[in-house]
């Protein structure tokens, strides 16, 4: 994505990560315009790339379709209900959070309800059916948004941006990450310093704040897609890599328990391993998340390229990754585990893979585990283009809202079955066959970031 981020219009692209591409082209017919146009590379805008003129992994000429601008931003309350917001952005939403009784939302979009909103915008939180008054962050970003994570009383942004603006309108030179102090409400850097790149995933945890994304160094450390910052925010000698760092085309996903940290996305080595689009940082190194029966098989067969062609780990690009207890939980785009069928939804264990509850048809890009206020059952959302789920009794369900979930108790991880989350229009009418578009975050708040009324 880093390389082909922002490219001019008319340009020409050699090569160009096929498997994103290939996800993007799956489009329902009904959502595309009759316009055909070049464009720019944006895999999370309203352009999407499609071949032309296609062998093996070269693209002679590429174009987009447009498409059709997408519904209103919808917010899932507890269990079962989606709302529309009521707000209209030009272009999509990436990210969202709520703090401190106000949302938080970010994204790819310069205007909203026909207002300028540079890529960012808040607003108090208010029932979710009324038509909220959003404001910017001083005067925004100059480009998007792709992840937010509170840290230290900071709202952390990552995304494509290299500015943000002051409420003056000077320019504070960023890189790709930049915080906005949520007490004094101006912009900072974090370390007193700029990533050059993309940042596509933030977390903090324990006091510390973990980045992934397209950047070599930060502060001078060679760092290779993946840092840390702790201790003070404005120390700039508290940014530090993890070994050699990790490669790939996309480094999409992260997921930080303790000493452990979990990344996705289409990775092809972490450290010196040789991984397949996940892998694990023990604290000391890096190692695969590999399946225990399926390596032993490789074992008994023709060395490496047995075990290419098998596959002990993921085949395919890992959007997102939750962890429970000793439990790993992995959605995206892939057909095999550890070397056994599975559809967009992985579980992994005590050194094997398994598949969850029959698995979904569609694209994830989003996965949370959430638990009501009684904490029984435990319930694991996913969110994305999801077309069907497998039920309890085996039947494939239709999926019109984009958004599923499939719960679990605290002594067994063996699920119920999927159902999908019912949407509802701005009516309170439940349409049983109306469709929502592609959800790209879930958000599950607080009781305390609920006013009252919404209680």
């Amino acid at each position: 994505h880093a390389q082909m981020e922002n490219r001019p219009k008319n340009d020409t692209i050699e090569t160009l990560p096929w498997p994103e591409v290939l996800s993007f082209c799956s489009l329902p017919a009904q959502n595309l315009t009759t316009s055909l146009r070049c464009s720019y590379f944006n895999s999370f805008n309203q352009s999407f790339w499609t071949a032309v003129s296609v062998n093996a992994t070269t693209v002679s000429e590429l174009c987009a379709f447009e498409l059709a601008p997408e519904p209103d931003p919808v917010i899932i309350e507890e269990r079962t209900r989606i709302e529309v917001l009521g707000i209209t952005p030009n272009s999509a939403f990436h990210d969202c959070l709520v703090v401190n009784g106000s949302i938080f939302a970010a994204g790819s979009f310069t205007r909203m309800n026909d207002e300028a909103a540079h890529y960012i915008v808040s607003w108090e939180n208010s029932h979710a059916s009324s038509r909220p008054s959003f404001q910017g962050l001083a005067k925004g970003l100059d480009g998007a948004v792709r992840v937010m994570a509170v840290h230290k009383a900071l709202l952390v942004l990552g995304g494509v941006f290299t500015r943000a603006y002051s409420n003056d309108s000077q320019p504070i030179h960023s890189g790709s990450l930049i915080a906005w102090n949520l007490s004094s409400n101006e912009w900072s850097t974090i370390g007193r310093t700029t990533c050059e790149g993309t940042v596509t995933g933030i977390v903090s945890s324990q006091g510390t704040l973990y980045i992934v994304g397209q950047f070599k160094q930060i502060q001078g450390v060679e760092v290779n897609n993946i840092a840390a910052h702790s201790g003070e925010i404005s120390a700039p000698s508290g940014w530090r890599g993890f070994g050699a760092g990790i490669s790939g085309r996309t480094v999409m996903a992260l997921a930080v328990t303790g000493p452990e940290i979990f990344v996705g996305g289409n990775i092809v080595r972490a450290g010196d391993q040789k991984v397949n689009n996940i892998a694990r940082w023990d604290g000391t190194r890096w190692e695969r998340i590999t399946d225990e029966d399926c390596e032993q098989m490789c074992a008994q067969g023709d060395g490496d390229s047995h075990c290419l062609e098998r596959n002990c780990e993921v085949d395919g690009f890992v959007s997102s990754i939750v962890t429970w207890n000793r439990h790993i939980f992995v959605a995206g785009n892939f057909r095999t585990a550890g070397g056994h069928p599975v559809t967009g939804i992985a579980h992994y264990f005590s050194g094997r893979w398994s598949g969850v509850s029959g698995g979904l048809e569609g694209s994830v890009y989003d996965l949370k585990i959430h638990s009501p206020l009684d904490h029984q059952p435990h319930c694991i959302y996913v969110a994305g283009q999801i077309k069907s789920v497998v039920d309890k009794l085996g039947a494939k369900v239709p999926v019109y809202s984009n958004v599923a979930k499939t719960c679990f108790n605290d002594t067994s991880i063996i699920t119920e079955g999927w159902e999908a989350v019912d949407s509802v229009d701005s009516s309170g009418l439940r349409p049983s066959q109306k469709q929502v578009g592609a959800v790209r975050k879930l958000l599950f708040p607080t009781p305390q970031d609920w006013t009252q009324s919404e209680a």
